[in-house]
């Protein structure tokens, strides 16, 4: 089976003025693409407490996103943090 796809080299592609990630997933088809990016400290510390939670709580909001619209990028902590931040909030449409 032949695969056909572009491949992007940048710098910093994770930082909120560069938009070519938004750009690469809407051109697989997505239908709207909000970079937003939290970032959050690895290890037990982003599971001490609710800060970081919350963080990510308030960015889910701000965007209006749900639970299946975060891709998080890190180890276990932040993947543990950021899945139970998206399963706790749920968010109101209109």
């Amino acid at each position: 089976m032949p695969y056909d796809y572009t491949v992007h080299f940048t710098a910093d592609a994770l930082a909120s003025g560069n938009h070519l990630l938004a750009e690469a997933v809407a051109e697989g088809g997505a239908a709207r693409v909000l970079p937003v990016l939290v970032v959050l400290p690895g290890g037990g510390q982003v599971k001490d407490g609710m800060r970081y939670v919350n963080a990510v709580h308030a960015a889910i909001a701000q965007c209006r996103l749900d639970r299946h619209s975060l891709v998080p990028i890190g180890g276990g902590a932040v993947l543990d943090a950021v899945g139970f931040a998206a399963a706790t909030r749920t968010v109101v449409a209109g």
